[in-house]
């Protein structure tokens, strides 16, 4: 190959590689041009458990507000005006209510960060009952907790109102304070002094009156958290989003024929209660009251319902009975799949699917509920009638609507409580929002 050839070949190389050069400019340019040109939208996709839908976008422009602690009304143009419609219904999970996964927004001059921010700190958008021109994205809300649950939760909180929980009150819009452990309500209250009028004190306690004598006159709060169901902010031991109750019933030809009794602390009544109930059907006592039977030791102590999943039948004895005081006992019992004998709370039935347990008060004596349980346990049909809920979601339906809102955390209905009062919006205490 000659001299010139080779020259030409490489001119033509470099000339080839120069055109792919340019090539790959211009793309680079052409995908800046199309970023820059849809530089106003962002999307915002955070919801787990959740199908995808979709959703209207949003065009609207929306004024910018930062004034904070200041009333606000549903035409107050310094609120986001989010167009009607904006939100649509999960039908293939109705009990859950609005559910939206993937939110396209046009950003709105240069609020994206603000915006982008409230979107982003949500479990899900406003359920029945709010709107979104009631909720103000730039102002979060902040909560004092002195020991919610027993232990310290502070951090920025999943929900539709912007919501910061912080360990000290000094900021605080609102303050949750545990009455376990205080002799009085102003006991309580003088432990968690205000910081000024603009703060409100929330009682927290889910013991009874029975046992907390605190629990007896709370009007020196301005709102109630606990098991009681006229409780301003609902705090009940059942919750959808703790219990699956909805497992399958235990299979009644291998599961033992007995009824399972787990307690620590002996009351002279329970025992009593179950000298009577032993003749017609074996007590299998788990606990450490009346031990009687080894927990298996395949099954992890911390398993609980695994170990009542091998029995028919489940004891769920309240330490009172006390209206709506309606603890774990009886929803392990159901999400194990066992069948619960209750004895507690005379208002129970409003608190489990309906024909799901069986009532010591339906008896006239616990001789008469003793010889039903012997019955019972070697009748398949009719123990099986017992757990038709849950193959009936009819049965079920009334329970779903009532403990609609326990799919939102508590943290969440705090600040949903708190921003109602600082704004002056009504709250519903049975949905658990504004309006």
């Amino acid at each position: 190959m000659t001299q010139s050839t080779k020259k030409l070949i490489r001119q033509q190389s470099i000339g080839i590689r120069g055109l792919r050069k340019r090539v790959f400019i211009l793309f680079l340019f052409l995908v800046a041009y199309l970023i820059y040109m849809h530089r106003d939208s962002f999307t915002v996709d955070e919801l787990d458990h959740a199908e995808a839908m979709s959703v209207t976008h949003v065009d609207d422009h929306i004024n910018h507000h930062t004034e904070r602690d200041t009333h606000i009304s549903s035409d107050d143009n310094r609120l986001p005006a989010l167009p009607a419609g904006r939100y649509e219904e999960d039908k293939g999970r109705p009990e859950t209510g609005v559910r939206v996964t993937n939110v396209v927004l046009y950003k709105p001059l240069d609020q994206t960060k603000e915006y982008q921010h409230a979107f982003m700190h949500k479990d899900r958008l406003p359920r029945q009952g709010m709107r979104a021109t009631q909720i103000n994205p730039n102002d979060t809300t902040i909560v004092h907790n002195t020991r919610f649950g027993g232990k310290i939760i502070t951090g920025e909180m999943q929900c539709d109102v912007p919501c910061l929980w912080v360990n000290s009150a000094e900021k605080a819009h609102a303050s949750v304070i545990n009455l376990v452990g205080s002799s009085s309500p102003t006991t309580a209250l003088k432990k968690n002094l205000k910081t000024s009028p603009q703060v409100w004190n929330i009682a927290f306690s889910m013991e009874g009156e029975h046992k907390y004598a605190t629990m007896s006159n709370l009007s020196a709060f301005d709102a109630e958290m606990t098991y009681r169901w006229a409780s301003e902010i609902k705090k009940s031991y059942f919750e959808f989003k703790e219990y699956d109750i909805f497992k399958p019933a235990v299979d009644f030809d291998s599961a033992i024929k007995e009824v399972t009794f787990l307690a620590r602390n002996c009351q002279e009544d329970r025992t009593a209660m179950l000298d009577v109930i032993e003749p017609y059907i074996h007590i299998a006592a788990i606990g450490s009251c009346r031990s009687n039977t080894e927990w298996d030791k395949n099954i992890p102590r911390s398993d609980k319902k695994a170990m009542l999943r091998k029995y028919l039948f489940h004891f769920a004895w309240e330490n009172g009975v006390v209206d709506d005081y309606v603890t774990e006992k009886v929803y392990h019992a159901l999400a194990s799949g066992t069948l619960p004998v209750y004895h507690g709370a005379k208002n129970i039935d409003s608190y489990v699917p309906e024909g799901s347990i069986i009532k010591m008060t339906d008896f006239a004596s616990l001789d008469e509920l003793g010889e039903y349980l012997n019955i019972l346990a070697h009748d398949k049909e009719a123990y099986m009638k017992y757990h038709e809920w849950r193959s009936k979601p009819v049965l079920v339906e009334k329970l779903r609507k009532r403990f609609a809102w326990s799919y939102d955390t508590t943290e969440c209905r705090v600040c949903r409580w708190t921003y109602a009062q600082r704004y002056g919006l009504d709250w519903n205490a049975d949905t658990q929002t504004f309006s």
